[in-house]
């Protein structure tokens, strides 16, 4: 080879090497997320009743190609009553735009929201804390609603994952819920571990009645034990109408890589 041909490989493994120090380096830091042009609909400063939703989109820009993220808008508040929208969509790689909905069970104020992202492992790797300024008043309607549903109850429950079987971290497990619900509109039914441990858990997407059985998932991400399962029922006023806690045994280990 001449002297030519050997410049030319020396720059090309010259370029090989930069771009996998750049990508190691960028990988290392995290991913590069930003939001921009928030659009509230109705706009900040409005008056609800509870229980009507407030409607969020925004613009990102997202530059992490190998994973997309899980993205929800929360009320900044451990205090209010609030309902949020589950990721059921993903934040994909490049520009994009994203639609949230919130909304309060009870009158109240919410002076921030935050927007929330986080890998399929729930890492949470994007925080931003947005000031708002919405009035929940008493929706009137719905407290005559708070009743309904009382009585239902669940009747068994099964897991799609044995007992005492080491779980990779990560992994959705199902559970088949029985139940018997008596109520004029339906309820909310959600399955929630009862841990310290990094979890998620399905949200509802439409409502329970009657005798039936439905399935819903849940995940713990990272290692440990997993010893009871709270199910949940609440009604179309955010009332709570069934809850119990199911024991398991269920031991969540590190992912092979």
């Amino acid at each position: 080879m001449n002297l030519f041909g050997w410049a030319i490989l020396a720059v090309v493994a010259t370029i090989i090497v930069v771009s996998r120090y750049l990508s190691n380096r960028k990988y290392a830091q995290g991913p590069v997320i930003s939001i921009s042009n928030l659009r509230f609909e109705p706009e900040i400063g409005a008056t609800l009743k509870s229980h009507e939703p407030v409607y969020l989109t925004f613009d990102y820009y997202y530059d992490n190609f190998d994973e997309p993220l899980y993205v929800w808008a929360t009320v900044d508040s451990e205090e209010l009553a609030s309902t949020y929208q589950g990721s059921n969509d993903e934040m994909t790689p490049g520009p994009g735009e994203i639609n949230r909905y919130f909304f309060l069970k009870k009158a109240g104020h919410v002076g921030s929201i935050q927007i929330e992202a986080k890998t399929k492992e729930l890492k949470s790797v994007f925080q931003q804390q947005v000031d708002v300024d919405f009035l929940f008043e008493t929706n009137e309607e719905m407290e005559a609603r708070a009743e309904d549903g009382i009585g239902s109850r669940v009747v068994s429950v099964s897991f799609s994952h044995r007992e005492g079987t080491p779980i990779d971290a990560g992994t959705q497990v199902f559970i088949d819920i029985e139940y018997d619900i008596t109520s004029n509109e339906g309820l909310d039914i959600w399955a929630i571990p009862q841990t310290d441990l990094t979890m998620t858990y399905e949200g509802t997407q439409h409502k329970s009645n009657g005798v039936g059985r439905i399935t819903k998932y849940f995940t713990v991400a990272e290692p440990g034990r997993l010893e009871s399962i709270q199910i949940v029922m609440a009604n179309m006023a955010g009332e709570t109408v069934y809850s119990s806690l199911v024991d398991v045994n269920f031991d969540y280990v590190a992912k092979d890589v």
